[in-house]
């Protein structure tokens, strides 16, 4: 199985120093690495740990009622009261080879398992401790973490690379190193921690927590991430300040000046008392640089001023060039950086007053608007002229760049008569965001004339921080690529399923062609094709004979044609995460990382001899064959084929294993198949093993996946 990482604990470091940390999770036993993002991080795996498993427990319970017979001992006699009789039942079972570890290890399993507060859970049960040592020259920021083990690797989590003092929860509640600092702990169930440092009068107290930011999405939990809340405190004990988010953003932050010299606490919790190793936070306490919003929020490629609000800022503007955030001012980094939005449009400012339809703002052509909702209940509309027929989109983007507008979007004609309504409009692109509060309307102009567009507030807020980016224009059809997973491990010569998802943009429904950019022989995509009208494929990646000694980062481009014209994009690495037990979500990665399973076999690669996309034919069968030369020695009757990824009404009718190929009869049900379905056909390859009738056991036959063949593309006829 894949090493999964459940948490990080704690989820950082300072430039230039050495920490220990511990990584949760499962499939954990063995690892043997640590593959940290963006270089200037050494990392050693230190020990591993993992709870007893039943079959341990009971043969321990069934060793310690040996040892307590050998005593005389009856059997609800407890030990604990007598001490030399608990000495001399721990030497003995010493000598059976039980470790008082193991003993301690067992109680407090009984312990988590007898206690309604707290959940056992096989994802986060497995420790693995591990020292990492960060460069001086460290590039800060946000990485992501990985463990590696026989050559797998796993998803990545959060883990971030500043400039503070890291102080962990273990270090103490009361805070001997000077501010900033960065705060570590965890919240268990019922439990709220508690730190005290000292404050002068004056101080611009930045308190900011990460916590959703860490592990986006729970699985098996309600919302789906940590609810953290934070209050301050005086020497008195009187509550200064609370916060339980931070705008839209669940991970609370807040400010505050200090009034006087002396104590303060600071404690945080989660908002109903849940708890769990998992519930792992960073706070960053000290007067650090806070922005609270930026105008604009974007610009056209190149360098863009922009004013900046916020807290113990340098100054009151900035430059922005071709990167997607701004991270410093005048040079000082930022500990949370900003989204910046860039575009090749004409960009215009909003000119107020532009509140009525008699005031509304004229607009002749495509481009971007940056605008505010100043104030409270305002409203800016703007004019625009359409032909009968014309398709036209109107977008805000405000809350994908942090800004805390919730945008509401009408049009209507020269009449008042609303044509179009929109409120939230989902961006799939934003895996992290389960509010899409921005709007988005696509329309075709009922007849020719004057049309408005109104902008405002769903809630009537607004204020200088309520700023937006109205694109106004033509759709402009287009995609973006997600593949999941981020990490891909096989075996020399394997074939390994994935899958690759089009975010499809104002009605662009063309076919989608994947392209492998990395320049490895015998490194191939197979099924390497969206087709036309299609959310998603699953394809194949088969690797190379030869195996590959470190992980190595994929490069995969989407090609296809719009409007004449070719459009390359990039497919961006994602999770397939689930929150709450239902909703999914693909949150993004930095790189998608292909492993080599550690083998002592080298297999030679399985090729499809179907080039072209297989035709299934309702009511009749059809054969794919695939050549696996010496793939399966002398053992090649034991092989047999499953369908791993095949569409409804397609099933395995035989199979065929000899002289160097595969055989596989397809039979096409007429009732359930789709015509004109396309897609890719993955089989699965398995060991069937005949398992004799043993002493309590009846005979079986044993399953063993044996890998996948390469993806096959189909069309139903």
């Amino acid at each position: 199985m894949d090493p999964h990482i459940g948490y990080i604990y704690p989820a950082g470091a300072q430039r230039g120093a050495t920490a220990t940390i511990v990584v949760g999770g499962q499939y954990l036993e063995g690892a043997d690495g640590i593959h940290v993002s963006g270089g200037g991080v050494r990392a050693k795996v230190l020990d591993f740990e993992r709870p007893l498993n039943q079959r341990e427990i009971q043969q321990m319970r069934n060793k310690f009622d040996e040892i307590r017979e050998e005593m005389g001992m009856e059997e609800d006699e407890r030990p604990t009261r007598q001490p030399e009789q608990f000495r001399t039942m721990i030497e003995q079972a010493e000598k059976s080879g039980i470790t008082m570890e193991d003993v301690q290890k067992m109680r407090e399993q009984g312990r988590i398992r007898n206690d309604p507060k707290l959940q056992e859970n096989a994802q986060i049960a497995e420790v693995v401790t591990v020292e990492i040592e960060v460069l001086p020259d460290a590039r800060p920021g946000r990485r992501e973490l990985r463990i590696m083990k026989d050559g797998r690797i796993s998803a990545p989590l959060a883990f971030f690379i500043g400039d503070h003092a890291e102080w962990v929860e273990a270090d103490g509640k009361n805070i001997e190193k000077p501010l900033p600092v960065v705060l570590n702990g965890q919240i268990l169930p019922g439990e709220t921690d508690r730190y005290s440092f000292k404050a002068s009068k004056g101080d611009q107290l930045v308190v900011a927590a990460a916590a959703r930011e860490l592990i986006p999405h729970l699985a098996d939990a309600v919302p789906g991430w940590f609810q953290a809340v934070m209050a301050l405190y005086d020497s008195k004990g009187s509550e200064l300040a609370y916060a339980d988010d931070y705008r839209f953003n669940p991970d609370p932050a807040l400010y505050y000046e200090i009034p006087t010299d002396g104590t303060y606490t600071l404690e945080i919790r989660d908002s109903i008392y849940r708890g769990r190793q998992d519930f792992v936070y960073r706070i960053t306490l000290g007067e650090i640089p806070f922005i609270t919003s930026i105008f604009p929020l974007g610009g056209k490629e190149g360098t863009t001023t922009v004013a900046i609000q916020g807290k113990n800022l340098p100054a009151t503007t900035g430059t922005v060039g071709n990167q997607d955030s701004l991270d410093s001012v005048k040079g000082i980094p930022l500990a949370y950086p900003v989204p910046f939005a860039h575009s090749t449009l004409p960009e215009l400012p909003e000119t107020e007053p532009n509140n009525t339809v008699t005031d509304a703002m004229p607009i002749r052509s495509t481009c971007v608007i940056n605008g505010r909702i100043g104030h409270p209940g305002d409203l800016d509309v703007f004019e625009i002229q359409l032909k009968k027929g014309e398709a036209f989109v109107a977008e805000v983007n405000a809350r994908r760049l942090n800004s805390p507008l919730d945008s509401v979007l009408k049009i209507t004609d020269a009449h008042g008569r609303q044509v179009a309504f929109n409120d939230d409009h989902e961006d799939r692109a934003l895996g992290l965001l389960t509010h899409h509060a921005d709007s988005r309307i696509a329309f075709v102009a009922p007849h020719q004339g004057t049309f408005l567009i109104h902008l405002g507030d769903t809630q009537n807020a607004g204020g200088p921080d309520h700023g937006y980016r109205l694109h106004l224009g033509r759709p402009e059809p287009d995609y973006e690529l997600r593949i999941v997973p981020s990490h891909l491990n096989g075996a020399p010569g394997a074939s390994i399923p994935f899958t690759a998802f089009a975010l499809r943009k104002d009605g662009f429904n063309g076919e989608i062609k994947l392209e492998l950019k990395n320049e490895i022989d015998g490194l191939r995509l197979d099924g390497a094709r969206i087709p036309a009208g299609q959310e998603q494929v699953e394809l194949t990646l088969t690797l190379p004979t030869d195996p590959l000694y470190v992980p190595e980062p994929l490069k995969i481009e989407g090609r296809a044609v719009i409007d004449g014209k070719p459009a390359v994009r990039p497919a961006v690495p994602a999770e397939d995460m689930m929150q709450a037990f239902i909703y999914h979500h693909l949150v993004p990665a930095e790189e998608i990382l292909l492993a080599n399973i550690e083998s002592r076999f080298l297999r030679p690669q399985i090729n499809c001899k179907t080039k072209d996309p297989l035709k299934l034919k309702p009511g009749t069968t059809t054969s794919v064959t695939f050549e696996a030369p010496t793939a399966f020695g002398r053992q090649q009757l034991d092989f047999n084929v499953e369908p791993h990824s095949v569409p409804a009404g397609v099933g395995i009718e035989d199979v065929t294993i000899g002289n160097g190929t595969i055989e596989v009869m397809l039979a096409t049900d007429p009732a359930l198949s789709v015509k004109g379905q396309e897609g890719n056909l993955i089989f699965e390859l398995v060991i069937e093993r005949n398992m004799q009738a043993r002493e309590g056991r009846e005979a079986r036959t044993l399953r063993i996946p044996a890998g996948h063949l390469p993806a096959v593309p189909f069309k139903i006829m």
